[in-house]
């Protein structure tokens, strides 16, 4: 009995390690979307192996510090196109552009609408995956998913900051018009009229 007790500890003890070294490994062997963008730059693809449209976009925001890309990518079943994407990726990228001089720490935190009574903030720090998780290590891209609902509210947003590798980020109101076109080609919000309400609100009252 006691035998049958320690296998089962051993077993156990192994399950567990192997699932940990997992976990680092896909850490350490982070592969992006993209490596880079232009400012604003759209794109979709369709993955074959899971039958699915990505649709992305791709965003340089200034702060402070320097400039760090931003990009959003969310995917949708090529088999229901009008079913929303479940959930979002937001990858951060420090490329040629970003300071060098800036001391990257292992953050991602988006600040919604920060002046006003709705504010929300948004802490992805704990689910970032690096590309480098080892001590000291300089990281240059991280990724973190967010709920379809988070997203919804980023493109609900009048006006977004935040914080990434140390970076204080401000984006510009052009670029949170582009989250919210992602969003509504994403499902995830509805489009919006000329007038700025959703498609089949009901018109304002006089």
């Amino acid at each position: 009995m006691r035998t049958i007790k320690r296998a089962g500890v051993r077993c156990a003890v192994l399950i567990g390690l192997v699932a940990a070294l997992a976990s680092a490994g896909r850490a350490q062997n982070l592969k992006p979307t993209r490596s880079e963008w232009r400012d604003l730059e759209t794109w979709g693809r369709y993955i074959e192996t899971s039958r699915e449209t990505e649709q992305g976009l791709g965003l340089l925001v200034n702060g402070p510090q320097g400039t760090l890309g931003i990009a959003f990518t969310g995917r949708l079943d090529a088999r229901n196109m009008t079913a929303p994407a479940s959930e979002v990726t937001m990858q951060i990228s420090a490329g040629p552009t970003s300071n060098p001089g800036v001391m990257r720490r292992v953050t991602a935190l988006l600040r919604v609408d920060e002046r006003l009574d709705r504010r929300m903030q948004i802490d992805l720090t704990p689910r970032l995956i690096v590309d480098d998780p080892t001590p000291a290590a300089i990281v240059a891209n991280a990724v973190a998913t967010m709920r379809a609902a988070e997203f919804a509210r980023l493109c609900d947003a009048e006006t977004l900051t935040g914080e990434a590798f140390g970076f204080d980020l401000v984006f510009r109101p052009d670029h949170v018009t582009a989250i919210r076109e992602l969003g509504e080609r994403l499902n995830v919000v509805q489009k919006r009229t000329n007038s700025g309400a959703p498609i089949g609100a009901a018109p304002p009252m006089r």
